[in-house]
């Protein structure tokens, strides 16, 4: 197990392998991303094999541990435990392994999210807070939350993905508006908003100009997205 795991890269670590863990992985094997599972328990650990996923039985909060999944060619790391201790333990160890990881924790306490983003997180998940408004909006605006639903998890249904893309330093998108990239055009997928460092850009206009690092967001079929991806890149 060893051996194949020093052999991956692009791959994302999951830490802890309960509920929430679980549903990570499912998600992950549904979209083809390739992943490492991390316990400490060895019901979780067998759990994890007989479902046929590269696991490591392990304290995941070890910077030894971390290195022994490859955490250096990684690109994402889930803290998914139910205990936010171990979680922030995962976080701080694989801030100090890897800058530009994305680390998502799964935090508990209300009051214990700013101390996750201070130690590493780049974002954090509460479930009962989450859940909440996630059934207040499908009371509310149920067609909303239907239409994005099958957009993010059920291609089949309707042909379409969300996707995001960073454009990169040097592509030829960079340091053009939205009306100069011909994005719709030549492409044919969405571009619904910008992730930047100051925070969501949802209101674009043909004016709007793109930089570098931007993160892309955007709607269309699977081969449409790809061809984003590439304009992204190139």
């Amino acid at each position: 197990m060893k051996r194949l795991i020093s052999s991956m890269g692009g791959h994302y670590l999951i830490c802890g392998f309960g509920r929430m863990g679980q549903e990570v992985c499912k998600e992950l094997k549904r979209e083809g991303r390739s992943f490492i599972v991390v316990d400490e328990n060895e019901e979780s650990i067998e759990k994890a094999w007989k479902l046929g996923y590269t696991a490591l039985r392990a304290d995941p909060g070890l910077d030894q541990t971390l290195r022994d999944c490859n955490i250096e060619k990684a690109v994402g790391l889930a803290a998914a435990s139910d205990n936010d201790a171990k979680n922030l333990l995962v976080v701080i160890s694989a801030r100090g392994l890897k800058k530009d990881l994305a680390i998502v924790a799964r935090v508990s306490e209300e009051d214990a999210p700013e101390k996750f983003l201070r130690a590493g997180a780049g974002s954090v998940f509460l479930p009962y807070l989450t859940g909440g408004r996630r059934v207040a909006q499908m009371l509310v605006r149920p067609a909303v939350v239907g239409f994005i639903e099958n957009v993010l998890h059920d291609e089949s249904s309707t042909g379409m993905l969300m996707e995001n893309f960073t454009v990169e330093q040097g592509s030829g998108l960079e340091g053009k508006t939205l009306a100069e990239t011909r994005i719709r055009e030549q492409t044919g997928a969405y571009v619904v908003g910008l992730q930047r460092e100051t925070g969501i850009v949802a209101d674009l206009d043909p004016g709007t100009v793109l930089e570098a690092g931007d993160t892309v967001i955007a709607i269309g079929k699977r081969a449409q997205l790809d061809a984003l991806a590439f304009r992204c890149l190139q």
